[in-house]
């Protein structure tokens, strides 16, 4: 894939022109059921209103003819489909797809780093000391596709096995119309072959989903069968889409693709193909914001449960300066019987997984946000700054401000 150029900034927001006397009219072509969506349009719409731009809303499955969109100057839009790309390619305007790109080589990308949200994604289970995982997508389906090949690829690297799903062909058939153009909450196609898939897989297990709507699916279908989640299986998504999240028992835990942030590049990716529009085809990949910990992921397969337990608290309660007298005094257990729990199970002792979940946070927020150091060291249970900055720089090899410098780079 060819780099990002350098037009295109780093931070949006840093390379907004001055608004044109005879503002651009653009046409926004994305769906807008799901929160992926519409957390994209308001990116563009964001960034647009700083460049001074029109938008109109386009109805990404709808039929065009080239006259009606040469009223535009350019397009940011979901290209789902061949006969779309190819009305948009007669348009002769320039056009940025968030989608991946498979259906125009002409057009500019602009779409979520699925790589950088997989990794996400086995780092989150790899901490929770999972040894056993599988992935529920829906193959051919690009995204799909390079998640899963990419949490196989980051959990080999660790010395871990991965079990795939593998959905039935018809269970594709309808996939655009009924997943990306018009989601909705439904069972699927496949439910019994899913189902007959997670009764057979050994427990404990983690399973990482293609999206939040797969991740219902699966967790639905384990209710049904009796299967504790997250106890037996632990289920993570992909939009963190609160209306789906958020309403289910238990509640799912995503990854957040950051979905805002890819329109505003959009954005900025389109404004750099207007100024420009010789330059080099750009193909810019946009990284996920974090892992929104819901109940479903919120759990350790460690034995007694009582241990699984105290290490969901410590988690829970990093930013309120937990001690390991707190974690006793949690359990009601003694400080003997605690301690020798955590060496014998977790050979480490309530201190030093305290300290890591501190670390682990601090990691987190520095690659996320532009929060201050200090900010970083107040949210992550430290003390000091500069209690953070030596504890930081002998667990992870660099300072605070060195380790965000190379998340971004």
């Amino acid at each position: 894939m060819p780099p990002v150029l350098d037009k295109i900034s780093a931070n949006p927001g840093e390379r907004m022109t001055a608004p044109h006397a005879n503002p651009r009219r653009v046409g926004l072509m994305v769906e807008r059921t799901r929160a992926w969506g519409r957390g994209v349009c308001e990116g563009v719409a964001s960034a647009a209103q700083q460049q001074g731009w029109e938008l109109q809303m386009l109805d990404p499955g709808g039929r065009f003819r080239a006259g009606d969109l040469k009223r535009f100057d350019g397009f940011i839009a979901l290209v789902l489909d061949r006969s779309v790309a190819q009305a948009l390619e007669n348009s002769g305007r320039p056009v940025v797809d968030v989608y991946n790109g498979r259906f125009a080589s002409s057009f500019d990308v602009v779409d979520a780093d699925n790589i950088a949200i997989a990794q996400l994604a086995a780092r989150h289970f790899i901490t929770r000391r999972f040894t056993q995982f599988a992935y529920c997508g829906f193959d051919g389906v690009g995204f799909s596709d390079a998640r899963r090949d990419a949490f196989v690829r980051t959990l080999r690297h660790n010395r871990f096995p991965c079990r795939c799903y593998k959905a039935p062909s018809y269970a594709l058939r309808r996939f655009g119309d009924v997943v990306i153009r018009n989601e909705r909450l439904s069972p699927g196609s496949d439910g019994r072959q899913l189902a007959a898939w997670v009764q057979r897989l050994p427990k404990p297990i983690a399973v990482f989903c293609s999206h939040d709507l797969r991740a219902w699916q699966l967790l639905n279908i384990c209710r049904s069968c009796g299967i504790d989640v997250p106890r037996d299986v632990a289920i993570l998504g992909v939009d963190d889409d609160a209306l789906v999240c958020a309403f289910t028992t238990p509640m799912l835990s995503s990854v957040d693709p950051d979905a805002f942030m890819l329109g505003r590049m959009a954005v900025e990716t389109l404004a750099a193909r207007f100024d420009e529009p010789g330059r080099e085809r750009m193909d810019v990949r946009v990284k996920p914001k974090g892992v929104t910990v819901r109940t479903s992921t919120e759990v350790y397969p460690v034995e007694p449960q009582w241990l699984s337990d105290a290490l969901v608290f410590i988690r829970r309660n990093v930013v309120r300066r937990t001690t390991a007298a707190d974690v006793f005094t949690h359990l009601g257990r003694s400080h003997t019987v605690v301690e020798a729990a955590f060496r014998s199970v977790l050979k480490t002792t309530v201190q030093k997984e305290i300290m890591r979940a501190r670390i682990d946070t601090a990691r987190h927020i520095l690659a996320t946000t532009s929060m201050s150091v200090a900010d970083v060291a107040a949210r992550s249970g430290f003390s000091r700054v500069q209690y953070l900055c030596a504890t930081f720089a002998a667990a992870v090899g660099c300072s605070p401000t060195e380790f965000r410098l190379r998340q971004r780079s």
